[in-house]
């Protein structure tokens, strides 16, 4: 179990997209513990993890809207492939 700090620790490794053997060396504990939390879908752990990644993705979605706004194609194109992914994903 990892103390607050950890968990804040990890949720900034997530938001940076590093893997999960890469995040077990900073925060300086077995991979195979770090692993099985965030395998763990109902642990503090995994949602940490998976907070800092969606909120970069997020952010990421963000700025290829906005730049789809202003007029860029591939931004445009961007835009429409993600929209239908997510309203797939919802389904």
């Amino acid at each position: 179990m990892l103390n607050d700090e950890q968990l804040t620790e990890l949720e900034a490794l997530g938001a940076a997209f590093m893997a999960v053997p890469e995040c077990a060396i900073i925060l300086g504990i077995p991979l195979d513990v770090l692993k099985a939390d965030i395998d763990d879908d109902t642990s503090y752990v995994h949602k940490a993890y998976e907070r800092g990644r969606l909120k970069s993705l997020c952010a990421i979605r963000q700025s290829v809207i906005k730049s789809a706004a202003d007029g860029s194609s591939p931004a445009q194109a961007l835009a429409l492939e993600l929209e239908l992914k997510a309203r797939m994903s919802n389904v």
